[in-house]
């Protein structure tokens, strides 16, 4: 009963992980306005992985077999029927995963370079004579604030 319910935890976990992997190939070519809506996407669905892991240690300690058979190193022939079970569904799992591991870097280096493109874009707006201009008014107010009227003139 165990392994049952430790083959449908993994299964769960290889369809959450599917739509990990899919927002993260869309990330890779989305535009710069929705990287943020994926992003959060994404934490979105890490969290619900984490707690399908917190369910499945219990389980995992309960029957030293069923874990043996979601690592995938074992020997399927000795593997019993419900065992065999979560060996499939850890075996699809691992391969969603290696895919995954196969587009991070891809990912990682868009949003490095999207992070490099924003940070020469706030230079450069810092540095147009704009941004020089009020930041010397801002500091000549700082500097000299304007005066109140002195209550000892009257009202005009």
């Amino acid at each position: 009963m165990e392994a049952d319910q430790i083959a449908h935890l993994l299964q769960e976990k290889s369809r959450l992980f599917t739509e990990f992997l899919e927002i993260s190939k869309q990330m890779c070519t989305a535009d710069m306005d929705l990287l943020e809506q994926e992003m959060q996407k994404r934490l979105d669905l890490q969290k619900q992985i984490e707690t399908l892991d917190s369910q499945l240690q219990p389980l995992f300690q309960a029957n030293p077999d069923a874990a043996e058979a979601a690592k995938n190193k074992c020997d399927v022939s000795r593997l019993t029927a419900e065992n065999a079970k979560v060996y499939d569904a850890a075996l699809k799992l691992h391969g969603i995963l290696f895919q995954l591991q196969k587009i991070e870097p891809q990912l990682r280096d868009r949003l490095l370079t999207e992070r490099s493109a924003l940070l020469e874009k706030l230079e450069s707006t810092q540095k147009s004579p704009a941004a020089a201009a009020h930041r010397y008014y801002q500091s000549a107010h700082m500097t000299y604030p304007v005066a109140r009227r002195s209550p000892h003139f009257g009202d005009a």
